[in-house]
């Protein structure tokens, strides 16, 4: 607790305490003077000289590196902060000259008891101390204060002193005047004294209350000390004064000791924090004000002047109306002097806030300017492509929502492009990533030329790009397709001519093609690779038979028989399309995910459409349900879920008929088999269960769980992870969970899903 309001970690310590062993030693000697009156003067007139001229040395003492700041080892601190304990030196180098001036008074007139003279030129070189005292509070190490605060702090200094002191000899040091003994001159020089006191310790009062840090508050306690002492010793001779006994020997000299032991110790606690800190950090006049409002004491500590010159008013208009008691002609002039002055100073103060206030203004238009710029520009980054400055991943999926929303509401279209840019590995091995970046960019401002303002593109990943098309028909997505086509095919993106690039493109078309989001987006992407598959440049839409039937496979039909079972597959998907609309948009779900965990699993690419055409054909086998069957909302009955189990036998006796498709009707026929030998139509286990088989067993659990059905709600996909997890090695291939788990966090989670 202590620490928190006393940092005494700088103070010097064991050099305080020997000088005030030293000190304690010679107040001893000046009060009980143990030896003759001639040896005493001499010994006094010697300490007299090499007591202060040593305490001015030890203020001195380490300060050099702070005076010069090419000789610094802290060149970067504030040079106005330097020099508070050159400073307190300085006023102790002014102690000891008027020591010296006194001596060589008194050389040839012995100090004797007796009442002496006033005002000698010591006295007026004494007063030097003061500005010296003042500009070493000013300057204190007060967190690097900039100097318009400190310009302020001085001024609620001088308003503060003004008013205490215009008081101070209104009240008491006018009267005095009048009725005290001693010349005008003793008089004036006297009570100067202690009004120098004064505005000493009102500016260490106000540094202290605005400014004054843990660290700083011993500093400010020695020179508190020696405020006090300077002033017990300075009303002590004005009083002498005024009573004819002044006596430059008395006890109250003794208070000197002290003072000059604390101008030491704070000199030296000062030096020793700009040594060890070598720089305060730095603070804006902004923070300082936003540290006084925070502060829970800075609201009165600010208006304190304020208060201080209101009770002031209120004294003066007091005075005013009743007169006062006026000790000699003249006397309240001392009011009206001091009122003007502060009225002055109180103007002055006024002029310079509101110049604060212009600049911090500026400043905070200027921090507002560039804030509303830097939240343009993450706003940008939030929803743009940081290369092509195109809409990104995440917000593509927002804006189709949207336009898809749109679409049901208004019963109108919206169509997706896929678009890839064609053999673009080749130009980043053979160009480098700087020109392939310069072509994506290029690709991306290209294709916007060619949209409408009310339609959006992004960026999709990689080479990959996606536009929303909305309110048109199928055809006209088309048409808007291949007019990006042709234009990139037209364009140079980059280099001087030697650089031209193609584009696959896909389109699928809501409602026509699907009805939801995540199908749409498969279509126009399985269009797209159709694209590429049947020969690059060239745009393919989701209706064609191919894209339906294999718009995920990798090659084009090379034989006659690989045609002839295109054509069966097409067959069979639109029996499917025919019997139930909803289970064929499933089939082309699993499909497409099927292919992506068998290629996850490490599989070629033909296993990989082996295993997506059985995640397409897997319930090819409902086809020979009833409807009351296939369409039963409520819980099946035994009976009836018997039937249903029927379906991967049939589905794969059909697909058995024809030879090349074999591998595909094995995976039909086991794909609600499970691990632990509970499953059905063989209770296979294991291993024994074909691969392809437990990868379209995982994609249609995954599928159905994170979609309507109607005996179920969907579920979002970190609840169908959590379900495919739990149910791992019993019912699911953990290898195969595991892969879907890495391929999901490829993409954007998915959300509950519409009706399937």
């Amino acid at each position: 607790m202590i620490k928190k309001y006393f940092d005494t970690s700088y103070v010097p310590w064991r050099l305080m305490m020997r000088l005030s062993l030293v000190s304690f030693v010679m107040a001893v000697y000046f009060v009980t003077r143990p030896v003759n009156l001639q040896l005493f003067n001499v010994i006094i007139h010697i300490l007299a000289i090499v007591y202060p001229l040593t305490l001015s040395w030890l203020c001195f003492r380490g300060s050099g590196t702070f005076l010069w700041p090419s000789h610094s080892a802290h060149p970067a601190l504030p040079t106005y902060r330097r020099f508070s304990p050159a400073f307190l030196g300085m006023a102790m180098l002014c102690f000891t000259l008027a020591e010296v001036f006194w001596v060589q008074r008194t050389i040839a007139q012995p100090i004797t008891s007796a009442a002496e003279a006033y005002a000698g030129v010591e006295h007026y070189i004494f007063l030097g101390m003061y500005p010296f005292l003042i500009c070493a509070v000013l300057f204190l190490p007060l967190q690097n204060l900039p100097l318009l605060p400190r310009l302020r702090l001085l001024l609620d200094s001088l308003i503060i002193i003004v008013a205490i002191t215009t008081c101070f000899y209104y009240f008491i040091v006018a009267p005095i005047f009048v009725t005290g003994v001693g010349t005008v001159g003793e008089k004036i020089v006297a009570s100067i004294f202690p009004t120098a006191d004064l505005v000493l310790l009102f500016c260490l009062l106000l540094v202290a209350l605005r400014f004054g840090g843990a660290t700083l508050r011993p500093a400010l306690i020695f020179l508190s000390v020696t405020v006090l002492c300077l002033f017990v010793n300075d009303v002590s001779d004005l009083y002498g004064v005024l009573s004819k006994s002044y006596n430059e020997l008395s006890l109250s000299n003794v208070t000197l000791f002290l003072a000059a032991i604390m101008i030491v110790g704070a000199a030296q606690t000062v030096r020793r924090m700009l040594d060890k800190d070598g720089s305060v950090r730095a603070i804006s006049p902004n923070e300082v004000e936003r540290v006084g409002l925070l502060s829970p004491t800075g609201c009165w500590k600010a208006v304190l002047p304020s208060l201080l010159v209101l009770i002031f008013g209120l004294l003066v208009f007091g005075i005013w109306l009743t007169g006062g008691a006026q000790h000699f002609h003249g006397q309240i002039l001392i009011v009206y002097v001091g009122s003007f002055v502060v009225l002055l100073l109180m103007v002055l103060r006024q002029f310079l806030a509101m110049h604060e206030i212009n600049k911090l203004q500026r400043s905070v238009r200027a921090k507002n300017l560039s804030l509303s710029m830097l939240n343009v520009k993450l706003e940008q980054l939030a929803i743009s492509d940081s290369l092509t400055e195109l809409l990104n991943h995440r917000v593509l999926m927002v804006k189709l929502d949207e336009a898809l929303e749109h679409a049901r509401t208004t019963s109108s279209t919206c169509a997706v492009i896929c678009m890839d840019i064609d053999h673009f590995k080749t130009i980043n091995d053979g160009s480098g990533h700087l020109v392939g970046d310069v072509v994506l960019r290029n690709f991306g401002m290209v294709v916007k030329l060619v949209l409408r303002p009310t339609d959006w593109v992004g960026r999709w990943g990689g080479d990959e790009f996606m536009a929303i098309v909305p309110d048109v028909d199928p055809f006209e997505a088309y048409q808007v397709a291949e007019r990006i086509r042709k234009m990139i095919d037209q364009r140079v993106l980059a280099g001087n001519g030697e650089l031209r690039v193609t584009c696959s493109l896909g389109v699928a078309t809501y409602p026509d093609d699907a009805s939801e989001r995540e199908t749409l987006i498969m279509l126009a992407d399985a269009a797209m690779y159709e694209a590429k598959r049947l020969g690059r440049n060239q745009t393919r839409t989701a209706h064609e038979p191919s894209v339906q039937g294999f718009g995920i496979a990798v090659e084009a039909p090379r034989t006659l028989e690989e045609r002839d079972v295109l054509g069966i597959v097409e067959a069979l998907i639109a029996l499917q399309e025919i019997r139930d609309h909803l289970t064929s948009e499933h089939e082309r779900r699993v499909s497409a995910l099927a292919r992506k965990l068998a290629l996850k699993m490490g599989l070629s690419e033909e296993a990989a459409y082996v295993v997506s055409l059985g995640g397409l054909l897997h319930d090819l086998g409902k086809v020979t349900l009833p409807d009351k069957l296939l369409l039963k909302k409520g819980r099946l009955t035994e009976q009836e879920f018997s039937a249903v189990r029927t379906h991967p036998v049939a589905g794969a006796e059909v697909l058995s008929t024809v030879p090349t498709l074999h591998e595909v009707a094995a995976i039909v026929r086991s794909h609600h088999e499970w691990m632990d030998g509970s499953g059905y139509p063989d209770t296979l286990a294991g291993e024994a269960i074909p691969l392809g088989a437990r990868i379209v067993a995982v994609a249609d659990a995954y599928d159905v769980i994170t979609h309507h059905r109607p005996y179920q709600d969907a579920h979002t996909t970190v609840e169908a992870l959590h379900a495919l997890l739990k149910s791992s090695e019993s019912q699911f291939d953990p290898y195969v969970v595991a892969a879907l788990v890495r391929v999901l966090a490829e993409g954007p989670i998915r959300q509950v899903g519409d009706a399937a």
